[in-house]
């Protein structure tokens, strides 16, 4: 049974070399066009080879995004039936304590995540305590395990980064700041000037590109949303 991952890097690969496919042969296209250009009916010719290209992105978009979405879909069904790890009296005992108190420091969040960091709903009660005293640490990332919280939070990031990745093969940051200098500066846009994303070989470039997963953290995830 091919598990969740590896069912959405299939399919994410398999789209993202269709389209650097389809993109190439439209750049190939218009630059052949190019050395008919001011001769009668090259702007007909060039808005047909252009809208033509619109309408096969579209069609690739369309045929891999409800696959994709149902994919996640069946990742957060996994992990809905999850079993529960519970933490042990001692580090139940540990939190209680914690969260009795008004204030608490990083050093002692920092002493009890080392001694809870096997259990993933103790780290993420750890993490909420962090977040109310103000402490800025990803304390869930020290976790021998993703908590079910942490793991759905990826999900969503995967699910609202999708169609961002669907529609364009060029880094956000740059079309941001192309337009940003338009706007501003009155510099025109030029998508095709923008670099292209890397395309990804294996699943690990596939969740570090569209889920911000290094390695480890992929190994993780995979256990928290993938069927046994």
């Amino acid at each position: 049974m091919i598990r969740n991952t590896e069912a959405f890097y299939a399919r994410a690969k398999e789209y993202q070399d269709k389209r650097a496919q389809l993109v190439s042969d439209y750049e190939e296209r218009l630059e052949s066009l190019k050395k008919y250009e001011g001769s009668v009916g090259y702007e007909e010719d060039l808005k047909e080879l252009q809208e033509a290209h619109i309408d096969d992105l579209k069609a690739l978009q369309d045929a891999y995004r409800l696959s994709l979405m149902t994919i996640l879909k069946g990742m957060e069904l996994t992990l809905s039936k999850r079993k529960i790890n519970p933490p042990t009296n001692d580090q139940l005992n540990l939190i209680h304590l914690l969260k009795m108190r008004d204030k608490v420091s990083r050093e002692e969040l920092d002493r009890v995540a080392e001694m809870v960091k096997d259990n993933g709903i103790a780290m993420g009660v750890i993490q909420e305590v962090a977040r109310a005293n103000g402490i800025m640490k990803n304390y869930e990332s020290m976790c021998s395990e993703m908590s079910s919280s942490y793991a759905q939070k990826v999900i969503n990031g995967i699910r609202d980064g999708l169609e961002d990745w669907l529609q364009y093969d060029t880094k956000r940051a740059g079309r941001l700041a192309q337009r940003y200098h338009a706007e501003h500066y009155g510099a025109p846009v030029d998508e095709r000037a923008l670099p292209k994303r890397e395309l990804f070989e294996d699943m690990a470039g596939c969740f570090e590109d569209l889920a911000g997963l290094d390695y480890d953290g992929l190994l993780l995830f995979s256990e928290a949303v993938d069927d046994e």
